[in-house]
C-alpha cells in the first residue's frame, strides 16, 4: 500500500480546500475498506452497508 494513502486519512484538509476529505469520508460510511498500488496507480476498495451506519456524529 503506498504510505500516502494511509497519511491522508489522518491529515486534516484545510476548511477552504476543495480535496482531501475523500479517504475520511469512506471511513466513516464503509464497514470495510482498503487500499493497494497496481501498475496503474492506488486503488481503493469499500464495503457499504446496506442500511445506514449507526457511527455517532454522523447523520445521513
Amino acid at each position: 500500500m503506498d504510505k500516502q494513502i494511509n497519511s491522508n486519512l489522518h491529515s486534516a484538509a484545510d476548511a477552504d480546500s476543495d480535496g482531501g476529505r475523500g479517504l475520511l469520508l469512506v471511513d466513516l460510511i464503509a464497514t470495510g475498506w482498503g487500499a493497494y498500488r497496481d501498475a496503474t496507480g492506488n486503488v481503493v476498495w469499500f464495503r457499504l452497508p446496506a442500511t445506514a451506519p449507526k457511527k455517532p456524529g454522523l447523520s445521513l
